[in-house]
Order: structure tokens, then sequence, then C-alpha cells
């Protein structure tokens, strides 16, 4: 795991390597990754935010900017620009959020770039997304008992 700073920026905000971001998001929406791609023809992609990343089990756990990372990659970089949040920081199940960074590559996502096989309509993404996520909890409810 390397980190690139970024002098006399916000402590947090880190040029991180494209390949080392484990997404935690299985699919993306095609019209959302077809503007981010638009933005890129335009040249316009430093006006996009930092993708924001955290560590779990000391890898970069992707968890938001999934489309942002996915076009930077088409397009050749080599890293992005991440706001690395703490995991005690996050607004979210953290619980979840691990669950799904340690199942992703057992279905097939472990880099940025095997989101290129998933990429789907919107309804199509939430529709996965909900069955995965059942799955997950019938899974873990049996694990507990």
């Amino acid at each position: 795991m390397r980190l690139i700073d970024i002098k006399g920026e916000v402590e947090m905000i880190k040029f991180v390597n494209l390949d080392e971001l484990r997404p935690n998001n299985w699919f993306i929406d095609k019209a959302k990754l077809n503007r981010i791609r638009e933005i890129w023809q335009r040249g316009d992609q430093h006006l996009l935010p930092a993708v924001a990343v955290t560590i779990i089990d000391n890898e970069f756990c992707l968890f938001d900017g999934h489309c942002r990372a996915y076009v930077a990659l088409e397009n050749g970089a080599g890293v992005i620009l991440a706001d690395i949040i703490e995991t005690s920081d996050l607004a979210c199940n953290l619980e979840w959020l691990i669950i799904f960074h340690k199942q992703g590559p057992f279905i097939g996502v472990k880099t940025v770039g095997d989101l290129g096989r998933r990429i789907v309509e919107y309804k199509e993404t939430d529709d996965r997304s909900t069955h995965i996520s059942r799955r997950l909890k019938l899974r873990k409810m049996e694990e507990v008992g």
C-alpha cells in the first residue's frame, strides 16, 4: 500500500495507486459512467472530487467514486486523488462495509478494472445490489446461529 503525498494539501488527501483500490460497490451505473467519461473527454477531470477511501485489513477500500476511478483507469491514469477517511469517521454501517470489502474477491471484484465487466443500467444496479445484500445477510444470520 503506497500513498503519494501532495505537498501543502490536507493531510489525508493523497494520490493512491488505482491498482491498489478494492471497490466495495460491485456494479457501475452505465449512465453515471458515461457522464464521467464526458468530463474526461472535455479535459475537465481535474474538476472532479477526490474518491473516498478507507483502510480495511491494510487494504484500500474504495467506497465512493467507483465511476471516477474506473474512467481514470480507462484513460491510463496510474493514480487517483483520494480522500482517506478513518473508519471511525465513516457515517455508514462499518460492519457491512467490511463484509462487502472481504466478499468482493469471491464474486470477481478485487480491483477497479474488474468493474468493467459489471456495467449495468441504474435499475439493474439497484436490483443486483439488493439481491446480494439479502444473500449476505442470510449467510451472516446462518453463521450467528
